[in-house]
């Protein structure tokens, strides 16, 4: 196919997706008044182990249709029923459509960064758990004061999907710091996944997949606990003042089909040179950053199949590869409706380019 063919045809197809994406993405952008099922829930909801309901004042927990527990604090519901399940070797938690308040639970300080924590709610160790929702009608909204909306602590086999997260940004003013993010993970972890979210109005980032261990309790060492296999499917961001979805040095991570619109830096990274880390950002959808398409502290990991539509100038580098430690990119396509002034910045050879890279302009 003739090169003016292919940026006619790819395109084409970013007009399309931003056309059907974004209007779903404002419409969903009231806190839920006027909103549908967009994530069909893939486990068979008519038979949890656990259900969390809401009456719109109070919250409501089932086991197997059965009065389990009931509070005007979601997070202390949610937080009950793991602990629960943790006892009984994991579960389904189906969280129904309405619209749940997280409050402020835990303050937790870094033993060598000395930063606070304010977490909403603290998933602690989960085993073999799925936490889904209702698609777009269960909406989680995080009160004022919080960093952290959810922090989910060295989970093993565990699956968050099927609901939106609204971090609530207006509600928040304690100033950005390392791992402020509308969802967190901490202490490490093995097989997590995380599909079908919207993660929205974050002050911070939307997502980040964490090598600490702030806790405490996993490695002794605040800056080092790797989370090993992690995937991040089909998650929408949108409106995060920070990064949308940030991976910290995970041993296995992938990022599939997601998009990003209307974040501060959509997309990023970092590595180790002296840690393996396999880190993937596939198949995704970036739509006017603010200041740029991807960022990375010695980012180490691997880009394919990133489209970026721009209808406004970025204020920075669209990719910003500053002290790469080994960076793959394959098939860059940029649709831009103003001028591009600063397109890539990379200070050393670490970046290697392959495939496409393909930009329309004025």
């Amino acid at each position: 196919m003739p090169k003016a063919d292919k940026i006619f045809l790819v395109f084409y197809i970013l007009v399309i997706v931003s056309a059907l994406v974004t209007p779903k993405l404002l419409w969903n952008a009231d806190n839920g008044s006027k909103c549908e099922s967009d994530f069909p829930p893939p486990y068979p909801a008519s038979n949890p182990t656990y259900t969390i309901e809401t009456d719109g004042v109070k919250i409501y927990a089932w086991k197997h249709g059965q009065p389990f527990y009931e509070s005007f604090d979601f997070g202390e519901v949610l937080e009950k029923v793991v602990n629960e399940s943790n006892n009984e070797r994991g579960g389904l938690i189906f969280i129904k459509a309405g619209y749940y308040n997280v409050k402020l639970r835990h303050a937790v300080v870094g033993s060598e960064s000395k930063i606070v924590y304010n977490i909403g709610v603290l998933i602690y160790k989960p085993r073999n758990i799925i936490v889904a929702g209702e698609g777009y009608k269960t909406i989680l909204q995080s009160s004022g004061n919080i960093t952290d909306v959810i922090c989910i602590y060295n989970g093993l086999n565990f699956t968050l999907c099927n609901l939106i997260v609204d971090g609530n940004k207006q509600a928040q003013y304690l100033p950005g710091k390392d791992r402020y993010a509308i969802i967190w993970t901490d202490g490490g972890g093995t097989n997590l996944i995380f599909k079908d979210l919207l993660l929205r109005n974050g002050k911070y980032s939307g997502m980040y997949i964490c090598n600490s261990d702030v806790l405490g309790q996993v490695s002794n060492f605040e800056w080092y606990s790797p989370a090993t296999n992690v995937t991040i499917s089909n998650v929408h961001t949108f409106g995060n003042d920070v990064i949308g979805i940030f991976l910290d040095a995970i041993l296995n991570a992938t990022a599939l089909n997601c998009l990003s619109e209307n974040d501060y830096y959509a997309i990023g990274f970092t590595g180790l040179d002296w840690l393996n880390t396999l880190q993937i950002f596939k198949n995704t959808i970036i739509i006017d950053p603010v200041w740029g398409a991807f960022i990375g502290w010695y980012p180490r990991g691997k880009l394919q199949n990133i489209y970026v539509y721009l209808s406004r100038p970025q204020h920075g580098y669209l990719f910003d590869f500053t002290n790469a430690t080994y960076i793959e990119v394959e098939n860059i396509y940029i649709y831009s409706k103003t001028k591009i002034e600063r397109l890539i910045y990379a200070n050393n050879g670490n970046v290697i380019f392959k495939g496409d890279f393909i930009i329309a302009e004025p």
